[in-house]
């Protein structure tokens, strides 16, 4: 996932659905991303709108998938204030 979010738009969306367009044979499924920093960023923080959809785009990607029964998603972030709210679970 290293870089993923300095891709351009087109091939950034590519990524994301290989990571999200699936569903396992075998269930539960966890889908485990390590530094989500890497793919997406504070939408606050961000300059460009393309990257402001991209971070709406993973969002929307990741919880079309949490809806399928058996799915786990868990992430890791070398930061909490650089995690973008909207992905925040209590």
């Amino acid at each position: 996932a290293a870089g993923l979010k300095n891709l351009k738009i087109d091939i950034y969306y590519e990524e994301i659905n290989k990571i999200f367009d699936f569903y396992p044979d075998k269930l539960p499924c966890l889908i485990m991303i390590d530094n989500i920093n890497e793919i997406i960023g504070v939408i606050e923080d961000m300059q460009t709108v393309s990257d402001k959809r991209k971070t709406i785009y993973f969002i929307s990607k990741l919880e079309e998938t949490l809806k399928k029964p058996g799915m786990i998603f868990i992430s890791t972030s070398d930061s909490i204030n650089s995690i973008e709210p909207k992905l925040l679970r209590n």
